[in-house]
């Protein structure tokens, strides 16, 4: 599925990302298992709730994020395991909340439709950055996410080359609000 050696600077930062993110959620142990798999549970309807009013989902994701902030606080006070079990339950939900962030960012990059092309991620400058971006394997699997309806539509299921068409399609389905081509 991924080529390491072929990873450029930006696919390794996003991976740092979610080691960080994983570092962080460990910290905060129970409290870090639970937060982020409430947090991960939120993005489908917030991401919904975005499609009718950004500003409600926005307004919802505060008082949501509050609501989770407070019930970690409670959660630390609470020493139900050993503090490296709690640690490493704690990891685990930030891994995941990690990877949900990572596969989030790389289907949230501007796209454009040329001639009727679509255009994923839009080449809108030249520089290194837009270079990376380019050849970056992760953004290649958050193009197969997100355009996983056209490729199903066109017949082209079996083109998908960076990832699993099941697990593309899996992630479609969670990160993909709508047609964000039309």
């Amino acid at each position: 599925m991924f080529d390491f050696i072929n990873f450029n600077w930006l696919d390794y930062s996003l991976i740092l990302l979610v080691a960080a993110i994983a570092g962080l959620f460990a910290r905060r142990k129970l409290a870090g298992l639970v937060v982020g798999i409430a947090a991960i549970l939120l993005i489908k309807p917030l991401l919904m709730l975005g499609q009718q009013s950004a500003v409600l989902a926005l307004i919802v994701g505060i008082v949501a994020s509050i609501a989770l902030a407070i019930l970690g606080q409670f959660l630390n006070e609470k020493d139900p395991f050993a503090p490296s079990l709690q640690m490493l339950l704690g990891g685990i939900g930030g891994f995941l909340f990690g990877l949900s962030m990572l596969f989030a960012l790389v289907t949230a990059l501007p796209l454009n439709i040329v001639n009727g092309q679509i255009i994923y991620p839009s080449n809108v400058g030249r520089s290194n950055v837009s270079f990376a971006i380019e050849d970056s394997q992760l953004v290649n699997i958050g193009r197969d996410i997100l355009l996983y309806d056209v490729y199903v539509l066109n017949n082209l299921r079996q083109s998908i080359s960076t990832a699993n068409p099941d697990f593309v399609e899996t992630l479609n389905g969670y990160l993909v609000a709508g047609e964000p081509w039309n």
